[in-house]
């Protein structure tokens, strides 16, 4: 018995502004049911990849697939629009018909299918139910809060069982709160109705806690795709490393060495271990927040900023010309002024290329780094 096919495939696909290639011969495959993130910064091409696969733009190269049937080659004159894909879609702006109710609303879609009246209410109920609206139904769009018209066009999107919902940044309008408490809706959202999910952001915090996967998009191109875990611990390039990090790591320049111990001196550290790579090539060392050790014989820090976030703090310290951003347990007595002492964990670091930026292997003899004996400490 054959697999299903992916969800959703595309190959190859260019897609040109003029002279820009907002899509650069993208290579792409969704899962069926996964709840897939394309992540990226402004300009990247997520957002015309969503439009792509909606429907809403022509690729100039290439092919899309939908549950294995093309809906877009260039080279065989394919072209699927839009409303014959039973593709959802869900904006930036919630764009509700304000002199409809909820359930109008939610039903509009439904009825320019031409879906009987009676088959159309229990499909209303059903979406609204799903989102917990059900006693919203009689309301106006301005009747209701912020988070729940949000839940309105996630409802009027599903009720016509697509079978893919894509979503183009869809809580960037809503406040702190509202953002995290809508996560958690969509999260559940997904988990119920399993729909094959396709969501576009810029903030990596949304991309880490709903993804099944996310695919880190660059220049139009996608740069890795990999779990949250696999995007979060282990990037693929220096980019994506900056990129998904909030707060930012720090970033040491290191080259590798062999004698008179292998490992690779970075800034005033030396991280014991073995690097996939020749003795004196460049280096850069990442070291996020969290991936910072407190040990009496570290180097030395001098604490300039102490910034309190819950249930740790984040220390902003400087050892000579370095300046380190540090996660520390919240009961720690430490103000500006105070002194510490830290190493980072070399099983928690991730080493690039200085020159191509690509992650390399690093397999660390113990799981801390030592103070560099060329700028006074230990000798490695």
């Amino acid at each position: 018995m054959n697999a299903r096919p992916p969800a959703i495939e595309l190959y190859r696909v260019t897609k040109r502004f003029g002279t820009v290639r907002a899509v650069d011969a993208l290579d792409l495959a969704v899962q069926t049911g996964e709840f897939f993130t394309l992540l990226g910064p402004s300009g990247c091409g997520k957002t015309t990849v969503l439009r792509l696969i909606a429907g809403l733009e022509r690729p100039d190269e290439g092919e899309i697939r939908i549950a294995g049937r093309p809906v877009a080659f260039p080279d065989r004159g394919v072209f699927v629009p839009a409303a014959k894909r039973r593709v959802g879609m869900v904006f930036q702006n919630f764009a509700l018909w304000p002199h409809m109710t909820v359930a109008e609303n939610v039903a509009f879609g439904l009825q320019a299918r031409g879906v009987p009246l009676q088959e159309r209410e229990i499909l209303v109920r059903q979406a609204l139910s799903l989102l917990r609206l059900e006693d919203l139904g009689e309301r106006f769009p301005h009747e209701v809060s912020g988070g729940q018209q949000q839940r309105v066009a996630l409802a009027r999107a599903l009720v016509t069982q697509p079978q893919v919902l894509l979503m183009d940044e869809p809580l960037s309008n809503l406040d702190a709160n509202l953002r995290a408490a809508m996560r958690t809706e969509l999260k559940r959202l997904h988990q119920e109705s399993g729909a094959t999910t396709v969501y576009v952001t810029h903030d990596q915090t949304e991309a880490l806690t709903l993804s099944d996967r996310i695919a880190v998009m660059r220049n139009g191109r996608v740069v890795q795709v990999g779990t949250p875990e696999e995007v979060y611990r282990q990037p693929a390039t220096l980019f994506v490393a900056t990129f998904v990090a909030s707060p930012n790591l720090d970033l040491l320049q290191g080259v590798v060495q062999a004698e008179p111990r292998p490992g690779i001196r970075a800034g005033p550290f030396f991280l014991p271990g073995r690097a996939s790579a020749p003795p004196g090539l460049r280096v850069v060392v990442a070291v996020r927040p969290e991936g910072w050790r407190l040990t009496p014989d570290g180097v030395p820090l001098v604490v300039e900023q102490v910034q309190f976030t819950g249930p740790d703090l984040l220390v902003v310290g400087r050892a000579d010309a370095h300046v380190f951003q540090i996660r520390v347990p919240g009961d720690l007595q430490v103000r500006p002024g105070s002194r510490l002492s830290v190493v980072p964990d070399t099983l928690r670091i991730n080493v690039f290329d200085a020159s191509t930026e690509v992650a390399m292997d690093f397999v660390p003899d113990d799981s801390r780094g030592v103070p560099d004996a060329s700028v006074g400490g230990v000798r490695p």
